[in-house]
């Protein structure tokens, strides 16, 4: 999903791997999640808070998304 279009400057965790790979040390740092739908993001997000983050958003699924996309493997 994530090769086939991702918001710019977007970061890929798998969110069955938030544990072990959190994006960042800063526990209050601004984290905007999303998937393809919605799910897996709010899945992700109740992992982040188990581990105490504390300024996390869920936008849900990509498909809200009004602007352009980027595709492949990397952020851009």
């Amino acid at each position: 999903e994530y090769e086939s279009g991702h918001i710019p400057g977007a970061i890929n965790i798998d969110y069955r791997m938030i544990g072990e790979q959190p994006p960042t040390d800063d526990r209050d740092a601004v984290i905007i999640l999303y998937c393809r739908s919605g799910n897996r993001s709010g899945q992700a997000i109740r992992a982040l808070a188990d581990l105490g983050y504390t300024n996390t958003l869920d936008w849900g699924g990509i498909v809200r998304w009004p602007y352009d996309v980027v595709t492949g493997p990397e952020p851009r």
